[in-house]
């Protein structure tokens, strides 16, 4: 079962991430931010494709180990704490990323709505 936890996991938090950025895309116009956006989802669909991956292959060649016995469980799967630390790590940043992409944007128009007055 937590195999398919994490496999579940890991595509839909991309496919959180892949909306909010889509969301903003909507909201906000311009080329710079049209070339951060983009690069942005690539990064967030370069890191659901990797963890994916990594969540199937976790115990190497052995896939079946993943919903088989604990003894193969223990046998062939040596990393899965490495790989869960290093997607919480990866998760947060690209969720900083993403949530502060428009807090420049925003702080300008406010900016600008304040000088108008």
């Amino acid at each position: 079962m937590r195999f398919v936890n994490n496999l579940v996991s890991v595509v839909a938090l991309g496919a959180a991430k892949s909306s909010v950025i889509f969301f903003y895309r909507r909201i906000f116009l311009g080329k710079a931010f049209n070339i951060i956006s983009w690069t942005l989802f690539g990064i967030v669909v370069a890191w659901t494709i990797t963890y994916a991956f990594g969540t199937i292959f976790e115990c190497g060649t052995h896939c079946y180990a993943n919903w088989t016995t604990l003894d193969n469980l223990l046998t062939y799967c040596h990393a899965h704490q490495d790989m869960q630390r290093s997607m919480a790590l990866s998760d947060v940043v690209t969720d900083v990323l993403i949530l502060a992409v428009p807090v420049p944007l925003v702080r300008m128009q406010h900016r600008l709505q304040l000088a108008a007055c």
